[in-house]
């Protein structure tokens, strides 16, 4: 399953969205850092560790375990610590993330 680092949460026209917002909100979408992404292309080196990634909207999130359901289908899983400017912009609204 592809992990996600340095993620945050966005809508489509790229506006922060706060993580008790993401259920709730339309569109939120997640974007990071991913790794073991089974997209990964050896030939051309598309999809390798590290690219960046903007998902389908989320269609579930389970805070407990990380996991991510995207409207396509696809499942990530939230590793490490979000995105430090999301964190620090987190912290000037009164905001954690959970």
């Amino acid at each position: 399953m592809p992990k996600v680092k340095n993620w945050y949460f966005i809508k489509s026209d790229q506006s922060i969205v706060k993580p008790a917002d993401v259920k709730g909100e339309d569109d939120v979408r997640l974007f990071g850092r991913v790794y073991n992404d089974e997209r990964f292309d050896p030939l051309t080196g598309e999809f390798q560790n590290g690219h960046r990634i903007v998902t389908s909207p989320i269609q579930n999130i389970n805070w407990e375990t990380g996991e991510i359901k995207t409207e396509s289908g696809t499942l990530y899983i939230l590793e490490g610590d979000a995105d430090e400017c999301y964190l620090k912009y987190l912290t000037k609204n009164g905001e954690t993330l959970q």
